[in-house]
């Protein structure tokens, strides 16, 4: 009696939720983006994608706003400043300690998603002793991670938005600028990008300064808006023409 081989059972990619959701969201905003320019009508602003469809997305990107915000009040509150203003360092626990910190910067409703451990998890922290120093004010991922997928989709869907916002005549227009297509020597790209990083800090910081005294309450009855801008530069790397191949004439004789 000959038994019967086994299948290999599939096994579901984790992340298979979390890509197909950032696939749909991006999709839409391209799709309503050219609608745009085929139709003679103005189009509608990009509508958020049905809930179950980017469930995974949004609480990934909850936590990364979560993260952004701790580190914020982190850098800004004098709770957790030395006397001279620099960032104090911090344990887990206490009184002053990232779980105070999580308690202090976040709402009742980010922190059933959000906690002090994201700040460890994504790496936004550097141990010192028993205690802990802030990378950056902002919060800024330098590995592959869900978060940089929510981040990146988050990021494309609001650029376009706000270009399709835009061509459509509404007003007021939303702030979209790029200095683009500049050649220069491929020794000066690291200068450039580090000019970019402080310059780009300096503004990123200086509008998250004016939103924070102007930041509503949950609680507020007036009507509320989520606002906010971005930044990034980039590098492209242009193509090399492929060399002809040298005629008969043309070759080098032996």
């Amino acid at each position: 009696m000959t038994s019967k081989k086994k299948r290999p059972s599939r096994i579901r990619n984790a992340n298979e939720p979390l890509t197909r959701s950032a696939r749909k969201k991006l999709m839409q905003a391209v799709d309503l983006l050219i609608a745009n320019f085929e139709s003679d009508s103005p189009s509608r602003e990009i509508q958020p994608v049905a809930a179950p469809q980017t469930r995974e997305l949004d609480k990934n990107y909850t936590r990364l706003k979560s993260a952004a915000q701790m580190l914020n009040y982190w850098h800004s509150h004098g709770k957790y400043l030395t006397v001279t203003g620099t960032t104090m360092t911090l344990p887990k626990t206490g009184k002053v300690s990232l779980a105070s910190l999580a308690e202090d910067a976040l709402t009742e409703e980010c922190r059933a998603t959000s906690g002090a451990g994201d700040l460890l998890e994504f790496g936004l922290v550097t141990k010192s002793g028993d205690k802990y120093l802030p990378n950056k004010r902002s919060a800024v991922l330098g590995k592959r991670s869900p978060l940089i997928l929510a981040h990146a989709t988050s990021a494309v869907t609001r650029l376009i938005d706000t270009v399709n916002h835009n061509v459509s005549g509404k007003k007021p227009t939303k702030y979209e600028r790029q200095v683009a297509d500049v050649r220069i020597s491929t020794k000066d790209v690291p200068q450039f990008l580090r000019f970019v990083e402080q310059q780009g800090q300096y503004f990123i910081d200086s509008i998250d300064d004016w939103l924070s005294t102007r930041e509503a309450t949950p609680d507020s009855n007036l009507a509320q808006m989520s606002v906010g801008v971005g930044a990034f530069a980039w590098t492209e790397a242009e193509a090399k023409p492929k060399k002809s191949k040298a005629s008969a004439s043309a070759r080098p004789r032996r």
